[in-house]
């Protein structure tokens, strides 16, 4: 399963940002986060429900007027039996 979290500056959380996940396959899959700032493609309770193929999946963040520290797409390695987190963490420009 793919996981993270989306913070402004001082640890804020940044709720209702698109994000979406390509997998290895070329597969897309889009969620949102939370009011937390909080995702994850897939049920966190449910194994069978980690439908991310394992490989090299691309994780992006799409928040117009936003900029993020670090590479936004990022390349995260998926492994069956573990979990993959791609946090980001930025501020609105405007």
């Amino acid at each position: 399963m793919v996981q993270g979290q989306i913070q402004a500056p001082g640890g804020g959380n940044v709720g209702g940002i698109s994000v979406t996940l390509t997998d290895a396959n070329g597969n897309v899959y889009t969620t949102t986060t939370d009011q937390y700032g909080y995702y994850s493609f897939g049920d966190p309770n449910d194994p069978a429900d980690w439908y991310v193929v394992p490989g090299q999946d691309t994780v992006t963040v799409n928040a117009p007027g936003w900029v993020f520290m670090g590479p936004n797409p990022r390349t995260v390695e998926v492994d069956p039996a573990t979990d993959a987190w791609a946090s980001f963490d930025g501020w609105h420009s405007s």
